[in-house]
């Protein structure tokens, strides 16, 4: 299951998100805020994917839980790159979505070679995630209305997040 994920469910879904991405800059003014936030989290999120190909190449097997919370994880990421490309004012749900199976596939080890269980990592990148979900709930705290630039923000916390958690427990 690792090789149809690593060599064609991923690629797939990048391919999605460039194509979103690209949609997006083709078809659409780029006088408006809400099409440069899309684009900056469709950005973000081609720069997740490219890490995470780049990253994953090396793992030598998978844990049980791996094909469920990956399916679920690649199924959330290429929902939003359609909805943003369509311009969905419910952008934010399938982007809470990927937060919080990740984090959730985080804590089960479903990214981690079988027999691992180094908990410190898994709880330090499933709580990458889960400030995408407090960036996102927070803005709506914070703001009367947020919306699309807390998309990219939330990106791009959990994206530094992640590559320092990674760079931390390397």
């Amino acid at each position: 299951m690792r090789v149809l994920f690593r060599d064609l469910i991923w690629p797939a879904a990048a391919g999605n998100v460039a194509w979103a991405f690209l949609t997006v800059i083709l078809s659409e003014p780029l006088t408006d805020d809400r099409v440069w936030a899309r684009l900056a989290a469709l950005l973000l999120l081609a720069v997740y994917l490219a890490g995470e190909q780049l990253r994953s190449r090396n793992l030598l097997g998978t844990s049980a839980a791996y094909c469920v919370a990956d399916a679920f994880h690649v199924a959330m990421i290429v929902v939003f790159a359609i909805a943003a490309q369509l311009n969905k004012d419910w952008l934010e749900i399938p982007l809470l979505a990927v937060f919080v199976v990740t984090a959730l596939g985080h804590v089960a080890g479903a990214w981690e070679e079988p027999g691992a269980a180094n908990w410190p990592r898994r709880w330090a990148l499933a709580g990458s995630n889960m400030l995408g979900l407090a960036v996102l709930y927070g803005s709506h705290c914070l703001f009367s209305n947020p919306f699309p630039w807390n998309l990219p923000v939330a990106g791009a916390a959990v994206l530094v997040a992640w590559f320092l958690t990674l760079r931390k427990f390397a």
